[in-house]
């Protein structure tokens, strides 16, 4: 038996399966606020830092990209998690 099909009917033996339930949609909302204010602090340190000849807002600008880019398969996911449960 193919492993989604045992997923799917359930028969695997001696391991729990989620339940879906309603999540937690202020998390979510909460994960969206973080991703879109970590775009536009990055932004603003990349920004300043070309206008004001500023090694260190360059770097941690390009640093804060690291963590934007982070947040977009957590969102996406979070989107796709949500859209296949409801």
């Amino acid at each position: 038996m193919p492993v989604f099909a045992a997923w799917a009917s359930r028969q695997i033996v001696g391991v729990p399966v989620a339940e879906p339930d309603e999540g937690n949609p202020l998390a979510e909302r909460n994960t969206g606020r973080a991703m879109w204010l970590t775009i536009i602090m990055m932004v603003v340190e990349i920004t300043g830092g070309w206008i004001y000849n500023s090694m260190a807002l360059l770097a941690d600008g390009w640093h804060m990209s690291s963590h934007a880019l982070a947040f977009g398969p957590v969102c996406i996911c979070l989107r796709v998690c949500t859209s296949i449960c409801d």
